[in-house]
């Protein structure tokens, strides 16, 4: 009777409800796969770089994405009503990790409690996230299509990424009496700074890694707080944690960016995957022949491995802008300069080159507002910049910010210098060395070496393909890409070289080329994919077993062009890690001694002056004084340097544990070359020694 007097649309109702369970099931599958695979390749870079399964590391990379997808959903759900529809569950770990990092770095700095302590803290908010009812837990909804499409960009920037790492996992290799890092030496930099917030307890126990005891100066630390955690939590050096995991997560979450950002603009999942193969895997303007290495997105992002992050970061911001303005929501807006505020923490050099834009980009793209409203807001936005900039300007900290393009020739001298030989080259130099021309003339050279070599061949392809698909795409993403490639060629051609010896004199010029190169090849790989294809992947079988074999040439491609990267073959001894990152196997050996017998907060002292911080990274203690280039000059360095000096030169042991325990340091390495005067007496109190190279204990013992 009950069968009888059902209406028919309830079995409709039933059907639908069956249906749409079905997909719900699919696509929890699917996030659960993705999340998988996010734990998997972090492991897997573990077990590549150290060789060995250690449960706490795989627990720790499981917390790690686990706090980061509770962090990212929580974000997504409150910002539903800007981003109506994101792009799955890669976009809920991108957010995710940089709410999640940039918490930590702020916990480290306020909390005395240790790296420990505050990753306890961070997971226990985490948790809340998840458990506490609040209106804010419901994210906004996605579709199978969107975490399938995020799925395929999970598991193919991952691969991507083990590919591009491969010379660094792992990082050294011992031959004999030499061992070789397979790294740029900003990794010891690097590795430096996550074991310096890995045994902080507060912003007044973090010191300048060059420097003990001297606050450490301004400097886009986020991206080391991760690798920090695994430091202090697990059995992973600090150099381990660059390699394992700060490097080929931050290639990763560039293709997450890619993928969020075009996806969102073009509102269509699929072509932002496309945008994040095209990113992570298709050889940049180097690799294609024109032979700048200095201007390779590749080599500067990853020896610049802070750029893969602030990458991620702005180009959430742009997303965001984009949104709200689009949208005509002002909340968007103002997202969008919080995440600019966050990338300062990132990368400096990217903020820097989107602060301006993404201040006036509302003025002009906001919704409906009356023209006057804009030129007052333009007018105020500009004068905020321009005060910000002259007040900046008064600290010797901050490099130097001038529009005047004084710069230029100093450049394209340094770009001349890291030019590969060939036809390129020549014609360059013939035309702008050997010849008096007009000083426009001058300038067009220049800006079409910056270009070229900037971009290849996407230099000549992007005008075509933008123009082609603006009917599908829309004239805003050609906007959007003209407006930040015209801004680093502004930021190229017209800034002044730094002179204050803050870092390299040209890094604003340099460095947003990066950021430009990741702009115009998603947009235009998702562009020309939108085009021939439009929104979906190709419907034929034949079709997709191309895509499949397409992307298994990049990757190819990928394999092939990582080794060796992080080598600069135009500059002749820096050709080969063999030839400037080899050192003697013995002061590897020493550091390591030091790193597990010193006591956390102990300092050290290099007889050579640690010139590449390559002695404290591997030892994970602060250095009393080192003597190089990172940082810029200091009085302090070279005062503290002849003190050194004029103890190496004396033969009095006494005098060095006077000033030893004046300073409060308490290991002392001794090259064989600073022995001489030393006596036979002295150098036996060596608490431990390989060949000629020694470690001194001259504090107290535990």
């Amino acid at each position: 009777m009950s069968s009888v007097l059902r209406r028919p649309s309830d079995d409709l109702i039933g059907l639908h409800t069956g249906k749409d369970r079905a997909l719900e099931g699919r696509k929890d599958l699917v996030r659960i796969a993705s999340a998988g695979a996010l734990v998997g390749w972090t492991w897997l870079w573990s077990l590549l770089t150290t060789g060995a399964v250690t449960w706490s590391v795989l627990g720790l990379l499981l917390a790690f994405t686990l706090v980061c997808l509770s962090f990212g959903r929580a974000f997504v759900a409150s910002t539903r009503g800007i981003v109506h529809r994101h792009a799955g569950i890669g976009y809920e770990m991108l957010t995710g990790f940089l709410i999640a990092n940039t918490s930590l770095f702020a916990l480290t700095l306020v909390s005395p409690l240790g790296m420990p302590g505050d990753v306890f803290v961070l997971g226990a908010i985490a948790v809340a996230l998840r458990v506490v009812p609040w209106k804010f837990r419901i994210a906004a909804p996605t579709t199978l299509d969107e975490e399938t499409a995020s799925l395929a960009c999970i598991l193919f920037t991952g691969l991507a990424a083990t590919f591009w790492v491969r010379d660094q996992q792992p990082i050294m290799a011992v031959h004999g009496d030499l061992s070789v890092f397979t790294v740029w030496a900003d990794a010891f930099i690097h590795a430096r700074e996550i074991s310096a917030f890995a045994q902080s307890h507060g912003i007044a126990t973090i010191s300048d890694i060059k420097l003990a005891e001297v606050a450490a100066l301004p400097y886009h630390f986020s991206s080391y707080m991760m690798p920090a955690a695994l430091d202090a939590l697990t059995p992973m050096t600090a150099l381990d944690a660059y390699a394992a995991f700060q490097l080929p997560l931050g290639i990763l979450l560039t293709g997450l960016a890619a993928h969020a950002l075009v996806s969102t603009v073009f509102r269509a999942t699929w072509p932002g995957a496309v945008a994040s193969a095209a990113v992570v895997a298709l050889p940049d303007a180097y690799m294609q022949g024109f032979g700048i290495r200095y201007l390779s997105y590749h080599f500067m992002s990853q020896v610049n491995l802070g750029m893969l992050y602030g990458i991620a970061c702005i180009s959430i911001a742009w997303l965001f802008m984009i949104e709200g303005c689009r949208h005509r929501r002002v909340a968007g807006v103002f997202v969008a300069w919080l995440l600019l505020a966050i990338c300062l923490s990132f990368k400096a050099h990217l903020f820097v080159a989107n602060a301006l834009i993404l201040l006036l980009y509302p003025c002009v793209f906001f919704g409906r507002a009356q023209r006057a409203r804009r030129v007052v807001a333009a007018v105020a936005m500009i004068a905020v910049f321009i005060a910000v900039v002259r007040v900046s300007q008064m600290s010797p900290r901050v490099p130097t910010l001038r529009l005047d393009g004084s710069g230029t020739g100093d450049y394209v001298r340094i770009l001349m210098g890291g030019f590969a030989e060939g036809r390129p080259k020549s014609f360059f130099h013939w035309a702008y060395f050997e010849h008096v021309l007009p000083r426009p003339v001058n300038a067009a050279l220049a800006a079409a070496l910056i270009l070229v070599c900037s971009f290849g061949w996407w230099l000549f392809v992007a005008p075509f393909v933008l123009w082609k698909s603006r009917p599908k795409v829309g004239s805003g993403a050609i906007v959007f890409v003209v407006l930040i490639v015209t801004n680093y060629m502004v930021m190229a051609l017209l800034l002044a070289l730094d002179r204050r010896g803050v870092g390299s004199s040209e890094e604003f010029l340099n460095r947003p080329q990066a950021w430009a190169y990741f702009v115009v090849v998603a947009f235009v790989a998702a562009a020309a994919w939108i085009a021939r294809f439009g929104s979906a992947l190709p419907a034929s079988r034949v079709g997709r077993a191309t895509l499949v074999v397409v992307g298994g040439v990049m990757l190819c491609g990928v394999w092939f062009e990582a080794h060796d990267l992080q080598t600069f073959p135009e500059w002749g001894e820096d050709a080969a890690h063999a030839h400037f990152d080899a050192v003697p196997t013995c002061l590897v050996r020493s550091a390591r001694y030091v790193r597990e017998h010193a006591r956390t907060g102990d300092v050290m002292q290099d007889s050579r002056l640690d010139p590449a911080l390559m002695t404290t990274a591997i030892a994970e203690r602060q250095g009393y004084v080192a003597r190089a280039d990172f940082g810029g000059r200091s009085e302090i360095v070279a005062e503290r340097a002849a003190a050194i000096d004029r103890i190496q030169a004396s033969d009095d042991p006494k005098s060095l544990k006077a000033w030893a325990r004046a300073r409060r340091v308490e290991w002392y390495l001794l090259h064989p070359e600073d022995s001489d005067h030393w006596s036979p007496q002295f150098l036996q109190q060596a608490v431990f020694r390989c060949d000629e190279f020694r470690v001194f204990r001259l504090g107290p013992g535990p």
